[in-house]
């Protein structure tokens, strides 16, 4: 029998593993989490929110899906940095011009370890008012039957919902 054949035998294993994209990190199964498309538009007294990041918390487990708005003012919602989308249920929904979101909108190295983990400045210059950007009462139920959610914020604060 050839030696070399054992040789030949691993460097074709190998480059199975290789060709495979064998990769150590777990990845998620998207198929089976039913993930629904939002869309939406934000104006903050009538104007466009352009580049805001925007974030639909679930009430229950925290998970977030995130967005940025463009110039016009529309997002739509990451589920991650691999696929679109959010996860039904109630969602706490919030607006900031300087949140950071590790794996979305930063890299930086002193931003927090887990994807999707969030990071806003200790003090603020951001436009949009404190009442939208932490511990916000815009509450939305995500079912699948309506995809659109528009924000028409106010300064004053007295937005509540989705128009």
């Amino acid at each position: 029998m050839n030696q070399s054949f054992p040789s030949i035998a691993l460097i074709g294993v190998l480059a199975l593993f290789v060709l495979s994209g064998c990769d150590a990190r777990a990845r998620p199964n998207y198929r089976g989490l039913e993930l629904i498309d939002v869309s939406g538009n934000v104006t903050l007294d009538g104007q466009p929110l352009s580049g805001a990041i925007v974030t639909f918390t679930d009430t229950e487990n925290r998970k977030m899906s995130y967005a940025q708005t463009d110039d016009a003012g529309n997002y739509e919602l990451h589920f991650d940095k691999r696929a679109m989308g959010i996860l039904s249920g109630e969602k706490v929904v919030e607006f900031s011009m300087e949140k950071k979101i590790f794996g979305f909108n930063t890299e930086d190295e002193g931003a927090p370890s887990e994807e999707g983990a969030t990071r806003t400045k200790k003090t603020s210059s951001d436009p949009i008012p404190k009442c939208y950007r932490e511990k916000s009462k815009i509450v939305v139920n995500v079912t699948g039957e309506e995809n659109v959610y528009n924000f028409n914020l106010k300064s004053d604060g007295s937005t509540t919902g989705a128009s």
